[in-house]
């Protein structure tokens, strides 16, 4: 039995309006590493973020949780810098059209889902995906 598994948290579409995604049984897992691949943004907006949120009681009840770190790819030679104690996986405040951001967890509940909130300016649309590797 592999000690790892991948997660779809979220399916690559264009999101238009803050929302989260479906509720995701982790309770098997010990680390997360959770993946958002931005691949195509229009529009203009003010702030557009990603972050999980968890739950204890099989999905009532939802709570914003940190990352351990988070990581934005540069693409740059320059190694970046990750964040440490952070609740947003993706913090913009202009549209994306191209980045990918990563973010280590140790501490959720059983289950957990995906927010975003994009705050509109003019008709803001943000393409992404939201995967993980859970250690189990």
């Amino acid at each position: 039995m592999s000690d790892s598994e991948r997660i779809e948290l979220l399916a690559s579409a264009a999101q238009t309006a803050s929302a989260n995604g479906a509720a995701v049984d982790v309770s098997g897992h010990k680390e997360l590493l959770v993946m958002v691949n931005v691949t195509a943004g229009s529009g203009t907006l003010t702030a557009f973020s990603v972050f999980l949120e968890s739950s204890d009681d099989g999905g009532a009840t939802w709570y914003e949780i940190l990352a351990d770190t988070v990581l934005k790819s540069t693409g740059a030679a320059a190694e970046p810098t990750p964040t440490l104690q952070k609740r947003n996986i993706v913090t913009e405040t202009a549209i994306v059209a191209s980045a990918k951001y990563a973010a280590t967890y140790t501490k959720f509940g059983e289950k957990v889902r995906p927010r975003w909130l994009i705050t509109p300016t003019s008709s803001p649309s943000e393409t992404f995906e939201i995967n993980a590797i859970g250690k189990r």
